[in-house]
């Protein structure tokens, strides 16, 4: 029997916006009560519990950007980080920009447009080099692709060991890349998976590259790896345009170690 998950999601809804209300209203009481730990614990729990249920359902942007904000509360409620108010007002702007988000998911509206800004801010605070957080957030400056042109791309994506406790999915990855063009071939590398067992069920070990052809900017494709974790890593590479060449399907192809 196969399970309609559009019910979950629409509760889901519902309950980010109540955890929303809940940060925001805490982040406001914060202003007037900098050190109050149960009060950061409420914004810690409400984001915790949209994470988790934004990434069981498989809305991948909330999951990662809200993933990058636990931590920095995390923080914050360990003592590390001091609630100044330019801490509390890039936590209310983060809200705004969950609530972006959140819309987005659910009913199509465009993405914040302090997106990008706001999650390499986030990263910043939490202690990443400022080039690792702005590689993961902001494309590079590379020239642009005429709109109707086809360009053919290789991207050769290496998540970290630690890719999967970030919430993050590589097939999630694969399928947007997929939606922005016609995925030529997948090679898969598993040329570091051990044996059966030393495998940590919880670890990544592999790698993919990826050969496509589409009419979408190269911008546009650094957008698809934008929440990376810090020691992810992502290469894109153009290697031709083409006028007619064709392929539909997605193909994968393992690449044994030697």
């Amino acid at each position: 029997m196969q399970i309609d998950l559009s019910r979950f999601r629409a509760a889901f809804y519902v309950e980010a916006e109540e955890h929303l209300q809940h940060m925001e209203g805490a982040l406001l009481q914060l202003e007037s009560q900098p050190g109050d730990t149960e009060l950061l614990n409420t914004v810690f729990r409400a984001a915790h519990s949209i994470k988790g249920a934004s990434t069981t359902f498989g809305i991948d942007e909330v999951g990662k950007f809200t993933h990058v904000l636990e931590n920095l509360l995390e923080k914050a409620r360990d003592g590390e980080l001091h609630t100044t108010p330019d801490l509390i007002e890039l936590l209310l702007t983060s809200v705004d920009v969950i609530y972006g988000l959140v819309a987005n998911a659910k009913d199509g509206a465009p993405l914040p447009i302090n997106l990008a800004e706001v999650f390499t801010e986030l990263q910043r605070v939490n202690g990443i080099p400022a080039e690792q957080a702005t590689e993961a957030s902001t494309p590079a400056n590379h020239p642009k692709q005429s709109p109707n042109a086809l360009t053919h791309f290789r991207i050769t994506l290496n998540p970290s060991r630690e890719f999967f406790h970030f919430g993050q999915d590589p097939l999630l990855l694969l399928r947007e890349l997929s939606e922005l063009s016609e995925v030529c071939k997948v090679q898969l590398d598993q040329s570091q998976l051990p044996s059966l067992a030393e495998i940590d069920p919880e670890l990544c070990y592999l790698s993919w590259i990826v050969d496509l052809q589409t009419s979408a900017t190269e911008e546009q494709l650094h957008d698809v790896f934008m929440f990376l974790d810090s020691d992810s890593t992502y290469k894109i590479e153009v290697t031709g345009n083409f006028a007619t060449y064709s392929c539909s399907s997605i193909r994968t192809v393992p690449t044994r170690s030697k």
